[in-house]
């Protein structure tokens, strides 16, 4: 009889605390946040006017909420709304507003019947400060980090394979000028330089090249910024090892620097339609090249998703460099030059492979990966090189699968699938290439060097007035 006593004493107590559980309100982190109804449009903003009206909701500010030392149950949220704590770290609140929020992991999530917004507690890179993102019902998305060194969010957004970046004009940026399909951000002292790269002819070189032989041009607006400083370009970039002299290019943005790269061709401007002519722009060039192209993905064949394949270091970097080279005849000589002078030390790449990962960029600089491509002109046409981006372009998987792939996987798949694009289209792998460009190149090095003059003296002909 005592024994049942006993035990009818203990589910008394055990129900007394679950019932206390379910009534116990968990507060949010920051206690101090509102958690107003959030209102979301059915599209992300593709224009800084509309940025301006949307409330961005930051799941780890209105949301993450603070459990304590408390064990697993039932509680309330600082709404009301029913709360589930499966273990530390993997928990769901039913808010009263219509979102549910959960954590699971290292993110937090909000979602309702039409949105879905993610935020990661970790900061996986300088480039990712507090990132979250915003998925719509349509499929476009709105991506926000936090710039620590400007003290300003960033914002990225993407629908129909267009990616946008949305960027107000600021005291590093004050100027601004449309040019085709190009928003250009810059200091007044440097509109003079604008002008002259848009209205050069090795610019109408590049755009006429990238779309006549890669079918790639610039497909919607973006925008081009000129920093003036190494800390304004770093400052923008947040990159681990802070950038030198140079640029970045892709599907949503343009960035170059610096100051004296711009004073030189300033100083040579007194006469600007000389300055049209024999500014060379190499640099401009590169990035406008990586842009051009990675737009062009967007109209292949079979690309339907907004994720296309980046190419890996030897394509992406080798071709830009290869463009350059063919409308600036000059720098190709100067490639040549550098790639003969280094061929037979550790300064060349020993293998494609080598050539092919992250520290070949300082390693082994761009000239063996342009002379790669360039050989593949002599050898097998420049179509083929088309027809290689081309497939490139179209093989990853779409979406959401390939976002899922861990880091690890996608750097494989996307190998792979490079692997196996190239042995369709040239009949062997890119190592056996690779061997065979030495060896061609070593072979004819009397005859490159015969016509290092001739290409400079082609390049020199846009010196002259006619």
């Amino acid at each position: 009889m005592n024994l049942f006593i006993s035990f009818l004493i203990l589910l008394l107590l055990l129900s007394s605390s679950l019932l206390t559980r379910d009534t116990e309100t968990i507060p949010l982190k920051k206690g101090n946040v509102s958690i107003s109804e959030i209102i979301l449009p059915e599209s992300t903003p593709t224009t800084q006017e509309e940025l301006d009206n949307l409330n961005f909701p930051y799941p780890l500010e209105c949301c993450d909420l603070d459990f304590k030392n408390l064990g697993k149950g039932k509680y309330l949220g600082p709404d009301g709304g029913k709360v589930s704590l499966w273990k530390k770290g993997n928990w769901q609140w039913e808010r009263l507003d219509g979102f549910l929020a959960w954590e699971g992991g290292e993110m937090v999530t909000l979602k309702n019947q039409t949105h879905r917004i993610l935020s990661w507690r970790k900061d996986y890179s300088y480039q990712w400060i507090k990132r979250s993102e915003i998925h719509f019902p349509d499929s476009s998305s709105l991506s926000r980090w936090w710039n620590q060194k400007w003290g300003k969010w960033m914002y990225l957004s993407e629908k129909n394979g267009k990616q946008v970046f949305l960027i107000k004009e600021g005291d590093y940026l004050p100027q601004q000028k449309k040019i085709g399909k190009y928003s250009v951000h810059f200091k007044k002292e440097y509109e003079k330089f604008i002008d002259i790269f848009f209205d050069s002819l090795v610019y109408g070189k590049l755009v006429s090249l990238l779309k006549n032989d890669f079918q790639s041009e610039t497909s919607y607006s973006i925008p081009v910024l000129f920093f003036e400083t190494l800390e304004e370009f770093d400052g923008f970039l947040q990159e681990k090892n802070p950038p030198h002299e140079g640029g970045r290019g892709n599907r949503a943005f343009i960035v170059v620097c610096c100051k004296t790269s711009y004073d030189q061709v300033l100083n040579r401007a007194s006469d600007t339609e000389l300055a049209e002519r024999t500014e060379q722009f190499n640099v401009m060039l590169h990035e406008m090249t990586h842009s051009i192209l990675a737009h062009g993905c967007l109209t292949k064949s079979n690309l339907t998703g907004k994720k296309s394949l980046y190419p890996g270091m030897a394509f992406n970097e080798g071709i830009a460099e290869w463009a350059v080279a063919t409308v600036n005849p000059g720098y190709r000589s100067y490639l040549f030059k550098q790639n003969y002078k280094k061929m037979n030390t550790k300064q060349f790449p020993p293998d494609y492979a080598s050539m092919d990962e992250q520290p070949a960029r300082k390693k082994f600089g761009y000239h063996p990966m342009f002379w790669f491509w360039f050989y593949i002109e002599e050898k097998y046409g420049r179509e083929k090189i088309n027809q290689y981006h081309s497939e490139v372009c179209s093989s990853a998987p779409m979406g959401d699968s390939h976002l899922k792939l861990k880091k690890k996987e996608r750097e494989k798949f996307e190998k792979d699938s490079a692997e196996r694009i190239a042995k369709s289209i040239f009949g062997k792998d890119r190592e056996v290439l690779f061997k065979e460009m030495k060896s061609y190149y070593k072979t004819n090095q009397k005859k490159y060097e015969s016509v290092y003059k001739d290409w400079e003296d082609e390049n020199l002909k846009r010196f002259k007035k006619e």
